[in-house]
């Protein structure tokens, strides 16, 4: 994760310090401590959340990059298992947001009923002199978060509830929501634009295609960890060692009361806008080079992750004061961003049932055997057993299937590591290994489609490992 700390003479500086400079820290090194869970695959969750806080802050700010109109909003959709440290993540978002500092309303629902969200218009009076008063529902706090939220995206019954959150989610201004009783009149209904921030966690279990193709999803970032039995069995050892003080805490909440409220007008110079042009492209191809699922569901966010990276690059240049977005800022966001795509492209291809891709490039059976094969032979059985990395594997496919490696990465993703017959775990940031997880003698036998060729239409030829 980035964590790159702008110079405090940085072009475009406006206006009052954001940071104090009694304040040494980079502000998510002032956040972070306050996530008590052990082990990097956590950071990318921590990340996240500060993301989401700090967009919360300065969300009354519009976002405006030629015909892109955004507000500062980070949702999260965040998987994770029970035990693994949701409530750590739900402590820390409820005392930053509701801390006295800031002073925003902080909401957990525990109903998906439309006039629990929604709100519902009430008559208060006598019979002969009553009078209708808005009382609004949880979508008109400030921070919603949910605490377990699959039933909301499962249940059929709870389909009015998901269309109300779509378009809460959309941006401020554009996400009007509106509720009218059989008795109630025109003037005296429930009508407003939320301004709320979300986070939901729920299970990592399959959900179905139409939580992806209808939309909701596509309004906030899905963050999937990975959390290995290893970090979790370090953790029962330094759980037990004395809590240190949280001595940034106080820097941090003032630096949330300090951005608060701060107007902003962002300026995207024509080089910068060059630049998201550029990253934008690079998220792209890495989804569509990955194949199946992973190719439809960057269809999906083709203009979506271009939103993200703007709304984030203006996160980046708000820290540091700024109205004018610099090239570090959108560099930044990338890498962050890069981070969160590639984390989200595993929860679609892994968790989301059904057909979103119209091609499966399956393979033949003899193929398929070749490419298991190569993993037998050097005994990739597991993490610690595998020393092939990543781009070695798909140089051995391409070789032993006489493809181009732009097809024997389609090989990789949609016949391999989507279906579950692989897996593979970066290491550091150039290194990577991939091992077998099941020798699928059923998939041998059945993918008998035509082999993937050399004339596989896709695009570019380098792997992001």
């Amino acid at each position: 994760m980035v964590l790159t700390v702008m110079k405090k003479d940085a072009k475009g500086v406006k206006g009052d310090r954001v940071i104090p400079k009694s304040i040494r820290y980079h502000p998510y090194e002032m956040f972070r401590p306050q996530i008590k869970l052990h082990g990097k695959s956590y950071e990318i969750v921590r990340k996240g959340v500060w993301y989401s806080l700090v967009g919360n802050v300065i969300k009354g700010n519009t976002v405006k990059c030629g015909s892109v109109k955004e507000d500062t909003r980070i949702n999260l959709f965040i998987p994770m298992k029970s035990g693994y440290g949701k409530l750590e993540f739900e402590k820390a978002l409820k005392k930053n947001v509701s801390d006295e500092h800031n002073g925003f309303r902080y909401a957990q629902p525990t109903s998906y009923h439309p006039e629990q969200l929604i709100g519902k218009t009430i008559m208060r009076g006598n019979r002969n002199n009553l009078t209708a008063i808005q009382n609004y529902g949880y979508l008109h706090d400030d921070f919603v978060c949910f605490d377990e939220a699959i039933e909301l995206f499962r249940k059929k019954d709870n389909q009015d509830a998901r269309d109300y959150i779509a378009k809460a989610l959309d941006p401020i201004g554009d996400n009007e929501v509106m509720k009218r009783g059989v008795d109630v009149l025109p003037d005296e209904e429930i009508r407003y634009c939320p301004n709320c921030t979300m986070v939901f966690f729920f299970q990592p279990v399959s959900l179905g295609e139409d939580t992806v193709l209808r939309g909701l999803f596509r309004r906030g970032i899905i963050i999937y960890p990975e959390i290995p039995e290893s970090e979790r069995e370090e953790a029962l050892s330094k759980r037990l060692e004395d809590d240190k003080n949280d001595e940034h805490l106080d820097d941090w909440l003032q630096f949330l009361k300090n951005l608060r409220g701060k107007k902003f007008d962002w300026q995207f110079l024509n080089d910068v806008r060059e630049s998201i042009e550029e990253r934008s492209k690079k998220l792209i191809k890495i989804g569509d080079e990955r194949g199946g699922k992973s190719k439809a569901y960057t269809d999906i966010m083709f203009f979506t992750l271009q939103n993200f990276l703007i709304k984030m690059s203006v996160i980046q240049a708000a820290i540091n004061n700024r109205e004018i977005i610099l090239e570090d800022d959108v560099q930044n966001a990338y890498e962050d961003l890069k981070v969160f795509w590639i984390s989200q492209l595993d929860f679609v291809t892994r968790k989301i049932d059904g057909q979103i891709d119209y091609e499966d490039g399956l393979l033949s059976k003899e193929s398929y055997g070749r490419c298991i094969d190569i993993l037998k032979e050097r005994e990739c059985y597991s993490l610690e057993t595998s020393k092939l990395s990543i781009q070695e594997y798909l140089k051995y496919i391409s070789e032993t299937l006489s493809v181009k490696e732009s097809s024997a990465r389609l090989t990789y993703y949609a016949n391999l590591k989507d279906k579950g017959v692989i897996d593979s775990k970066q290491i550091g940031s150039h290194d990577s290994r991939v091992w077998l997880v099941k020798d699928d003698k059923q998939n041998r036998g059945d993918n008998t489609l035509t082999p993937i060729t050399s004339l596989s239409p896709k695009r570019g030829s380098q792997v992001v490992e």
